[in-house]
């Protein structure tokens, strides 16, 4: 979860989130977090047998952005090896925990100009 919605995070889901980034600290696609979701909820769908890790080749907070196939020879800018189902119900979990909380905010905040 990297966006506003963080900010509705728990403590306990903050910890998290932070545990799955230090095991895939660059992250950007198909990596430990996607794909521990993905085993969670349809793990017939992950081959893991086939899980490359290619860790991204650009930093987090790059000046550009780029195409996953810019910087991916597999598709993957991550480590799916270290993906689990057990860490996709806690990530997915997390994740719905905030976006509740995101959501309520967002219906009860006045719009500042009439």
């Amino acid at each position: 979860m990297r966006s506003a919605i963080s900010m509705y995070c728990s403590e306990n889901d903050r910890k998290l989130l932070e545990e799955i980034r230090k095991l895939d600290p660059n992250e950007y696609h198909a990596g430990t977090h996607e794909t521990s979701i993905v085993l969670y909820f349809r793990p017939e769908l992950v081959h893991v047998n086939r899980a490359v890790d290619e860790p991204m080749k650009t930093p987090q907070g790059g000046l550009f952005e780029y195409r996953v196939d810019q910087i991916s020879k597999s598709g993957v800018c991550g480590q799916p090896s270290k993906a689990t189902a057990e860490s996709g119900k806690r990530l997915f979990e997390a994740n719905a925990r905030s976006f509740i909380k995101w959501v309520k905010a967002a219906l009860e905040e006045k719009i500042p100009f009439p």
